[in-house]
């Protein structure tokens, strides 16, 4: 996990396994969140959705949201191609 978190921390640009990778971490933040958890461990889980959350907008990531299946997915091209002119 520190070496996404350095991934995080840095201004490149990211490639889509690292896309994936910090999609995958997201949805395990947000499946794995409820309010039975002990409050140390839910503010554990809320600060590591909303790092990679962030992430995700800084890098201009195009994401969503399925309701249906309870998940962030990417949407493709994931990377705006007019924020990368």
């Amino acid at each position: 996990m520190s070496a996404l978190n350095e991934k995080i921390a840095t201004a490149q640009a990211p490639t889509i396994p690292e896309i994936l990778m910090v999609i995958r971490e997201l949805n395990q933040a947000h499946q794995a969140y409820a309010l039975t958890l002990p409050a140390e461990l839910r503010l554990q889980i809320a600060r590591q959705f909303h790092t990679h959350y962030l992430w995700l907008l800084r890098q201009r990531v195009n994401f969503g949201f399925d309701r249906a299946q309870q998940g962030y997915f990417l949407y493709l091209p994931a990377i705006k191609q007019e924020d990368n002119l």
